[in-house]
């Protein structure tokens, strides 16, 4: 992310998995240094809510950054999606621990936000 940057400073990016390994304390000093960068969720589940708790770093981090997470999940292989139903619980299981207004942003307001409602995504407008 950081070389992305430093050749292109305006790029807006999404960053997948949120670095896949970062912890909480880097993806907050990246946010923080990058007006255009958000963040993605996918496969972080575990990271996020390890037992089903909410990691506090990752809880503060959330409320602080709310406007600049996406929810999502990641179906690469064809057997994922046999377990799609478990992959969005995970998710929910640590959306749900947060502030609605919050855990809204994060679950949907922030993509339709990002990427537009209606604008190719085949949803109303």
């Amino acid at each position: 992310m950081r070389a992305l940057f430093a050749l292109a400073p305006k790029l807006r990016v999404l960053w997948a998995h949120a670095g896949m390994s970062e912890p909480p304390e880097v993806i907050g000093r990246m946010l923080a240094a990058h007006k255009n960068l958000w963040v993605g969720l996918s496969f972080r589940a575990e990271d996020i809510a390890p037992d089903g708790r909410i990691d506090p770093a990752w809880r503060a981090l959330f409320l602080r950054r709310a406007d600049r997470f996406v929810y999502g999940t990641d179906t690469y292989i064809t057997e994922r999606w046999g377990s799609y139903g478990e992959l969005v619980e995970a998710h929910r299981v640590w959306l749900r621990q947060l502030p609605r207004k919050v855990a809204e942003k994060i679950a949907y307001r922030n993509a339709v936000k990002l990427f537009g409602a209606g604008k190719g995504t085949g949803l109303p407008k």
